[in-house]
C-alpha cells in the first residue's frame, strides 16, 4: 500500500508488535510465594514447622552433599503431561485457540491509534488516512478469510486444566520449591522446602530476631516507614513512585548446579519495589559515567602504552586479543581468576568513596554540569529546565549513597538491611561493581607507572568481566600482585591450574604451538539433566522469535571459535 497516501515516509511506516500471552512461570514457580510467607524466627524455633519429605521420594534425586532433594531431573514428576510442560521451561507459553475476530479488533485498534497520533504530527486530518486504513483492513480480512479456508486449527487444552496434573503440581508445591537454575534460567530446580528455608536462615544468620553476621541486620523500622522515606526522597528529585511500586524487594536464592558441590546465588529481587524508579535512574547515570570513563582511559592507554581500564562487556575484545597474539605466535600463558565474595563483602563507605572518584572525574562546570535522565537514557544538558529528571553532581552522589544505604528487603513479615556489599539484583549493580574494582586497578597501574614502567606494561592483556578476570602473557605478574591491588575484604581465587589451559566467560582456551586455540565453553554441559537452550516452536510466540534465537546462538558460537572446525562441532 502506498504509505498513507504519500503522507508517511518509508522510515515512518508502523511496525507490527506482539503482546505475548502469559508464560507458565507464575503457575509452576512457587519460590516467591514461599519467601513472602516464610517466618524465619518460627522456623528456627521449630524446624519441624516446615518438614523435610525427601525420604518419601526416590533417593536418586537426593543431593549427596546436602542430603536433601536438589535436582533439575524432572523425572521426579510422575504426571507425564505436567513433566513435559515444565520441561519446556518457565518461559514457555501454552498454545491457544486462534481467535481471528479478537486479532482483527486489536489490529484495527492499533491502526486507529497510530492514525490519531500521526495526524497530529503531520498536522493533517484523520480523514486523510481513511483510504489507506481501509486498504489495510481489507487485506487483513482477506488474510483471515484465506487462513480459515486453507488451514486446520486445533483447540488446545491447558495442562493446568487437567485435574490429575493440577493435583500433582499442588502436592509437589507442598513439599518443594520450584525455582530457576543459575546459568540455566529456562530450567527449573526442585528443592526440598525445609532445606530452602534452612539455607536462607543460614545466609541471614538470624538468632532470636537479631542478625549476628555483619552482612545483614534486622531493621528496627517498619516496612511502611521505610517505603515512605523512599518515596519522599524520590519526590525531591521529581521521581514519581507509583502505588504498585510501594513494596520492598524479596530475598531468595537459586542453585548453582554447575558447581561440583551445589551452592547458592542469593538475589534481592527489586522488581516493582519502592526504590526501583531511583535505581533505574542511577543505572542510566552510571552507564553514562562508565562509558565516559572507558573512553577517557582508552585514550590515555593510546598515548601512554599502559592499560588502565580492564573491563570488557562481552568476549569480543578478549577474542581480538587472542587473535592479535596468535598472529605473532606469541601465546605464552593464560590465567583466570574469580572474585568469590565481590557483591557481599564491599564496605559501603569504601564503595561510595571509589564511585565518587568517577563522578568527580566525569562532571565539570562547563559542558558536563547536568545529566538529564529519560526513558531512553542519560544525556548531558545545559540547564535544569530540560526534559526528564535532571541531576547535578550533588544529586548523583546523594542518590548513590541513598540507594546503597537503603538496601532493604523482606523475608515473610520481617525486614532486613544489607549493610555491606551490593545486593545481587539491584539494577546498577554491574556498573557499580565494575567501577569499584576499576578504581583499584587504575590506581595500581598509575602507581607502577612512576616506579616501574616495564612492570606496569605487563597488565596490557588483562581483561575483566565484572567478577571474572583473565591475564594473558603476563608471566604470572597479576597472580603475584593481586593482593596488593585490591582491598583485603575481597577474596580472589585462581580458577585454572597451570598457565596453558583456562575457561573464561563462555570460552575454553588452550595453548598449542604458541597459539591460543579457543572454542565455546558452556558450563551447562556438565549438568546431569536436559538443558532448555531455545524456545520451543510449539510455544505461543511468533516464528521470528524462535528463528532469531537460533540465529543469535549460531553467531555466538562463531565469535567464540578460533577455527571453522570448532564452529562446526558446536553447531552440530
Amino acid at each position: 500500500v502506498e504509505a498513507g497516501n504519500g503522507l508517511i515516509n518509508d522510515d515512518e511506516v508502523p511496525m507490527t508488535v506482539f503482546q505475548l500471552s502469559q508464560p507458565i512461570r507464575s503457575t509452576i514457580l512457587n519460590y516467591s510465594k514461599f519467601v513472602k510467607t516464610l517466618d524465619l524466627i518460627a522456623f528456627q524455633n521449630n524446624p519441624g514447622s516446615i518438614p523435610c519429605t525427601c525420604s518419601s521420594f526416590d533417593n536418586k534425586f537426593c543431593d549427596p552433599n546436602h542430603k536433601h532433594i536438589i535436582t533439575g531431573d524432572l523425572n521426579i514428576i510422575q504426571n507425564v503431561k505436567l513433566r513435559d510442560l515444565i520441561g519446556k521451561g518457565p518461559n514457555f507459553r501454552e498454545p491457544q485457540k486462534v481467535d481471528f475476530e479478537a486479532a482483527q479488533a486489536i489490529i484495527v485498534e492499533g491502526l486507529d491509534g497510530f492514525i490519531k497520533m500521526f495526524s497530529k504530527i503531520k498536522k493533517v486530518s484523520e480523514a486523510s488516512f481513511i483510504p489507506w486504513r481501509n486498504e489495510i483492513i481489507t487485506r487483513v480480512e482477506n488474510k483471515i478469510h484465506f487462513a480459515k479456508r486453507s488451514c486446520t486449527f486445533s483447540d488446545p487444552k491447558s495442562v493446568f486444566d487437567d485435574q490429575v496434573a493440577k493435583k500433582e503440581l499442588k502436592s509437589l508445591h507442598n513439599n518443594f520449591i520450584f525455582v530457576p537454575i543459575d546459568k540455566a534460567s529456562n530450567n527449573v530446580a526442585i528443592i526440598c522446602k525445609h532445606y530452602y528455608a534452612s539455607t536462607i536462615l543460614k545466609e541471614l544468620n538470624v538468632t532470636n530476631n537479631n542478625v549476628i553476621d555483619s552482612t545483614y541486620e534486622v531493621s528496627i523500622e517498619s516496612e511502611g516507614a521505610i517505603i515512605d522515606r523512599h518515596v519522599k526522597f524520590q519526590d525531591r528529585l521529581n521521581i514519581n513512585v507509583k502505588e504498585e511500586f510501594r513494596h520492598l524487594p524479596k530475598h531468595y536464592w537459586t542453585p548453582k548446579m554447575h558447581k561440583q558441590v551445589v551452592s547458592e546465588r542469593f538475589i534481592t529481587a527489586s522488581v516493582m519495589s519502592s526504590l526501583k524508579p531511583l535505581a533505574q535512574d542511577v543505572t542510566k547515570i552510571f552507564q553514562c559515567i562508565y562509558n565516559f570513563t572507558r573512553a577517557y582511559y582508552r585514550a590515555k592507554e593510546f598515548h601512554s602504552g599502559l592499560k588502565y581500564f580492564w573491563v570488557i562487556d562481552n568476549n569480543t575484545e578478549f577474542c581480538k586479543a587472542l587473535d592479535r597474539i596468535n598472529a605473532r605466535k606469541k601465546a605464552k600463558s593464560i590465567a583466570t581468576f574469580d572474585f568469590s565474595t565481590l557483591y557481599t563483602k564491599i564496605p559501603h563507605d569504601q564503595l561510595i568513596e571509589c564511585l565518587t572518584f568517577f563522578i568527580d572525574l566525569v562532571f565539570n562546570k562547563k559542558d558536563r554540569k547536568y545529566l538529564s535522565v529519560t526513558s531512553s537514557g542519560a544525556n548531558w544538558v545545559s540547564n535544569r529546565k530540560s526534559s526528564g529528571t535532571v541531576y547535578d553532581i550533588d544529586n548523583v552522589k546523594e542518590s548513590l549513597e541513598f540507594l546503597i544505604s537503603n538496601s532493604y528487603f523482606h523475608v515473610g513479615t520481617q525486614v532486613y538491611r544489607q549493610k555491606i556489599g551490593i545486593p545481587m539484583g539491584l539494577d546498577p549493580a554491574p556498573f557499580l561493581a565494575n567501577l569499584y574494582l576499576s578504581y583499584y586497578e587504575i590506581h595500581w597501574v598509575d602507581s607502577l607507572r612512576r616506579i616501574d614502567f616495564a612492570r606496569a606494561k605487563k597488565y596490557v592483556n588483562n581483561y575483566r568481566f565484572i567478577d571474572d578476570l583473565s591475564a594473558l602473557n603476563d608471566g604470572g605478574e597479576f597472580e603475584r600482585s593481586h593482593k596488593s591491588i585490591y582491598p583485603k575484604e575481597l577474596t580472589l581465587k585462581k580458577e585454572n591450574e597451570g598457565m596453558s589451559d583456562a575457561t573464561f566467560l563462555d570460552m575454553e582456551t588452550h595453548i598449542k604451538d604458541d597459539i591460543f586455540d579457543y572454542h565455546l565453553f558452556d558450563k551447562r554441559d556438565g549438568f546431569n539433566f536436559f538443558i532448555v537452550r531455545f524456545p520451543y516452536a510449539c510455544s505461543n510466540i511468533p516464528n521470528k522469535i524462535f528463528v532469531s534465537t537460533i540465529g543469535a546462538e549460531i553467531l555466538r558460537i562463531s565469535r567464540a571459535s578460533s577455527s571453522f572446525q570448532h564452529f562446526v562441532n558446536f553447531c552440530s
